[in-house]
């Protein structure tokens, strides 16, 4: 065992940051606003440093290290976090793989004991490999049978946009590498990589500090350092020298497609610019690809910007959903979209916008302790821990100058690749090669790099001085309910760490109260925040988002409503808008007829997602003629059927005074707050909840009742359902415990379907409660 001296110790703001000499760092942060705490565990070691020989294995390991060690039998890893109290996952990106324990605070030491005795200790017994290796593939095909994001598309765009960057290679491996890589390798892999001089421990939470070094001292610090040396380093990918084109079709209903772009390095001093121009394109209905593409020309149904960095690059690409005849149309304004940020710089009230989404975004990933230690572990991993503590800083320093000149770097028409998945069985509206092609000589073409010096990003220094006290308020406030004059009932806790307030409007009923109009609750919340009769769609979200807030509609069976977040210090206006939303939403026809396409669109891309079909099929079959069988955005025929007049009235009958509800916590004035919402809220109309149908008896099949759906697909999904007794609530604790029993890696499910016979890669129950 090595020496578990602390050989560096340092204060940034309410953090500590222990270097031990065996190389491994602990960074603590004592938070006693609950008696939580979490134990995050990162190692720099994902797909990307991957040598040839154990690809796929960085994630096979994860599945690995609870598989039983030399004090602990397969299966009581996931028993004993289960007996402290626990939750835990882990996860394997392209360059780290990461674990966590949260747990009642008083059990952090039995946490921490898990987790050094799974990394350092585990035993990769060859039986249980063995059976693993069917698992991994499982979990592959899995993603495979995902048309849009992370799925199908995203590793061919991925094999097609790189030729030597290790980006090109799929996080989860291929088949022949999972089932035939010799277990000395892997192996050999495991103890090149979890040296503790690649790991870094976070822990959150109610600990006291002194106590928790001692407790890593004698564990994750007493360990030998390793040989994570050897681990590769693979450079950037070059530049290229003309953009590329990947077809592929599948039995699909709808195009999914993405333009990809290698970006910038966590690490590159115009990190912070990318994730202004990220804002700037895709996030919030105010942002140029949603308000542009989405919303002006209709030309996407779904549009999304997804992103990876690393310490030696990254990722940017345009993820959109559409069909065969408006795709090259989609493509062509898309590429449009991206030289113009190129070609001109932003304005001030834009670029304002961007930066102040992106701090309320990251705000608001601190709520939580699980929250903090991702933050400080991603940041300390990436080699940039300063960028945990000042990262709004950084992005308020950003100028409209910068803007265009990383837009330029990032979006070269030569760097571009283009991704198309086609239905296979109607492509003939789709563009040709040329076609496709054309539209990313749109972009602009970088100049080199050499000849385009660029200035160094501003120093922003991170204070030694605590800035939050998360001790001030011990543990977490209760809830006060305020009912108003006209019946409202308001639920409101006051939360003092951050500067942000999160809150929830919700109505009574939901699908429950459409009648024989299926989608009419989820297309009447959609077109509901799309405008007052003071603001079109445009000027409101222009108006709320402008202010670091974000506003997004819900439709359930039960229930239906309004989300609200943003940045304490810009809330009162934002407040107004919210009640006139729910008091006197202007539900326009030319917004509704916009959201009606949509929801026929969503409807196709529905399809092509094997679980959303069979969930959607399953509820079909156990409440036939019964709202819970509603689909929840409606059908092919019911939508053309649904006019304003309908959802008028159902506005009229599900907003009232007592039938509505808010839910709010956060940084905010109790008094004032209710001051506030008592205005705002001042016109919806006094009257009581609508009375709800029947819905105590639904016809059900005369004994068990079976449908299989037919699709080219992976993987099957198997799902079963059974009604419960009326009066759910009555069973609220049996259900709760029925699901513990069964869920999680400890529950029987898990246990009989997964680790003891690898049947499946994922199994769970779900209890669906409601009136």
């Amino acid at each position: 065992m090595s020496d578990s001296t602390i050989v560096d110790s340092r204060i940034l703001q309410d953090t500590e940051i222990i270097r031990y000499a065996n190389g491994l760092d602990l960074i603590l942060r004592e938070d006693h606003r609950a008696a939580v705490a979490t134990c995050n565990v990162w190692v720099r070691v994902g797909s990307n440093r991957e040598y040839d020989g154990v690809r796929g294995w960085s994630h096979g390991i994860e599945h690995m290290l609870f598989k039983g060690t030399e004090r602990r039998a397969e299966g009581d890893f996931a028993v004993e976090v289960a007996d402290i109290g626990g939750t835990t996952n882990a996860g394997t990106g392209y360059e780290t793989t990461n674990y966590h324990i949260t747990v009642p605070a008083r059990n952090l030491d039995r946490a921490l004991d898990i987790l050094h005795d799974a990394l350092f200790n585990s035993a990769f017994d060859p039986e249980s490999l063995d059976a693993e290796r069917e698992v991994l593939v499982h979990e592959n095909h899995m993603y495979d049978d995902l048309p849009s994001g992370f799925g199908a598309s995203w590793r061919w765009g991925m094999e097609s946009a790189f030729d030597s960057s290790p980006y090109r290679y799929p996080i989860g491996g291929v088949d022949t590498a999972l089932l035939d890589t010799p277990r000395k390798d892997i192996l050999e892999f495991y103890r090149t990589a979890y040296g503790p001089e690649n790991m870094t421990v976070v822990v959150v939470g109610d600990v006291d500090a002194e106590a928790v070094k001692t407790l890593v001292g004698k564990s994750f610090a007493a360990e030998p350092a390793g040989a994570s040396e050897k681990l590769p380093c693979p450079p950037p990918e070059p530049r290229h020298d003309a953009p590329r084109l990947r077809i592929e079709t599948g039995d699909l209903n709808q195009v999914y497609a993405k333009i990809i772009f290698p970006s910038l390095a966590e690490t590159d001093p115009d990190r912070p610019v990318s994730s202004i121009i990220q804002m700037l394109l895709s996030d919030g209905r105010s942002s140029r690809l949603y308000r542009r593409i989405q919303e002006d020309l209709q030309l996407v149904n779904a549009i999304t910007i997804l992103g990876e960095t690393g310490p030696r690059e990254g990722l940017m690409i345009i993820d959109f959903e559409t069909d065969a005849d408006r795709l090259q149309a989609a493509t062509d304004a898309i590429c449009g979209v991206l030289s113009d940020l190129v070609a001109a710089p932003a304005g001030d009230a834009e670029l304002d916008r961007a930066k102040i989404r992106a701090e309320r975004s990251h705000v608001l990933g601190l709520e939580t302790v699980q929250g903090q230690a991702a933050n400080l572990g991603w940041h300390h991993a990436m080699g940039d821990l300063d960028g945990a503590f000042v990262h709004a800083q950084r992005l308020h320093a950003v100028e409209a100058g910068d803007v265009q000149r990383v837009a330029a770097r990032i979006f070269d028409r030569n760097n571009a690749s283009l991704m198309y998945y086609l239905p296979q069985d109607d492509p003939a509206g789709a563009p040709s090669e040329d076609e496709a092609l054309a539209a990313l000589r749109r972009l602009p073409v970088y100049r080199d790099a050499e000849n385009d010096p660029r200035p160094s990003a501003p120093t922003v220094t991170v204070s030694t001085t605590p800035t939050v006290a998360r001790s001030v308020d011990p543990h977490d406030s209760p809830f006060e309910e305020t009912v108003l004059e006209n019946g409202l009932r308001i639920y409101y806790r006051r939360d003092e760490t951050l500067p942000v307030f999160c809150m929830g409007v919700h109505a009574a009923g939901g699908v429950c109260h459409q009648g024989p109009h299926p989608g009419l609750a989820y297309l009447t919340q959609q077109v509901q925040i799309k405008g007052t009769p003071a603001l079109d769609a445009a000027r409101l979200h222009d108006f709320v988002e402008s202010r670091g807030a974000s506003l997004s509609p819900f439709a359930a069976r039960d229930h239906t409503g309004i989300y609200l977040t943003g940045l304490t210090r810009e809330s009162d206006p934002i407040f107004d808008v919210l009640g006139d939303l729910c008091c006197a939403p202007s539900l326009s026809t030319e917004e509704l007829e916009r959201e009606r396409k949509f929801a026929l669109d969503d409807l196709r891309a529905l399809a092509d997602e094997p679980f959303q079909l069979a969930g959607r099929t399953l509820r079909e079959m156990v409440y036939p003629d019964h709202p819970y069988g509603s689909p929840m955005i409606g059908t092919e025929s019911s939508l053309p059927g649904i006019g304003r007049d309908r959802m008028v009235d159902f506005h009229e009958r599900v907003w009232t005074s007592r039938n509505v509800h808010i839910v709010a916590s956060g940084n905010l004035d109790r008094s004032a707050f209710l001051d506030r919402i008592e205005h705002a809220f001042r016109a919806l109309p006094e009257a009581e909840s609508p009375p709800l149908p029947n819905l105590d008896v639904a016809a059900g099949a005369d004994g068990p009742a079976r449908r299989r759906l037919e699709r080219d697909v992976s993987q099957s999904i198997v799902l079963l359902a059974w009604r419960i007794p009326p009066d759910p609530n009555m069973d609220r604790a049996g259900m709760a415990l029925l699901q513990k029993l069964m869920n999680g890696q400890s529950g029987r499910l898990f246990e009989n379907l997964r680790n003891k016979h690898s049947l499946c890669y994922a199994t769970g129950i779900q209890v669906i409660r409601g009136f």
